[in-house]
C-alpha cells in the first residue's frame, strides 16, 4: 500500500469518525465536571478514536471480507439467512 493509499484512508476514517462535528456533543455531556475530569474524559476519549482507527485500518478489509459475498447473493437480502 503506497501513501497516498495510506492518506485516503485515514482521511475517510476521520471523517466518519467526524471530531469537529462531535464537540458540541462532548460540551454539553461534560459541562458539570471539573477541569481534571475534562482531561481524564479528554484522553481516554482520544485513546478510544486512536484505537478504533488503527483497527480499522489495520484490519478492516479482513473485518468487510474484502468487499466479497463469499457465496452469498449480495442483491438477495434473504440470502445470509438461507442454509
Amino acid at each position: 500500500m503506497d501513501v497516498t493509499e495510506l492518506i485516503k484512508t485515514f482521511v475517510i476514517l476521520v471523517a466518519v469518525i467526524d471530531p469537529i462535528g462531535n464537540i458540541p456533543v462532548y460540551i454539553a455531556l461534560t459541562s458539570q465536571k471539573t477541569d481534571a475530569e475534562h482531561k481524564s474524559i479528554a484522553l481516554k476519549t482520544s485513546c478510544a478514536a486512536v484505537l478504533l482507527l488503527a483497527v480499522s485500518f489495520l484490519f478492516g478489509k479482513y473485518i468487510t471480507n474484502d468487499g466479497t459475498s463469499h457465496g452469498h447473493n449480495s442483491t438477495d437480502p434473504n440470502s445470509l439467512c438461507k442454509s
